[in-house]
């Protein structure tokens, strides 16, 4: 049972499989933070301009009614 336990610590051959596992991981988790803060910065900038196209007059605010979501 010891020589088997010392064996099965000693082995590599899962190694890459697991390293690749979990940079993957670590790449997803990055691009869905970066999509996450990407559409909260483009719902913004969005926002902005949609209430200045939507106003009556140029220097006039859009009416409180209006939501863009």
């Amino acid at each position: 049972m010891r020589k088997f336990l010392n064996d099965f610590l000693n082995r590599e051959d899962g190694q890459a499989l697991v390293e690749y596992i979990l940079a993957l991981s670590i790449v997803i988790t990055i691009v869905t933070i970066l999509a996450t803060g990407l559409r909260t910065s483009m719902y913004k900038v969005w926002e902005f301009y949609s209430r200045q196209v939507s106003a009556a007059c140029p220097g006039c605010p859009p009416a409180p009614s209006m939501r863009f979501r």
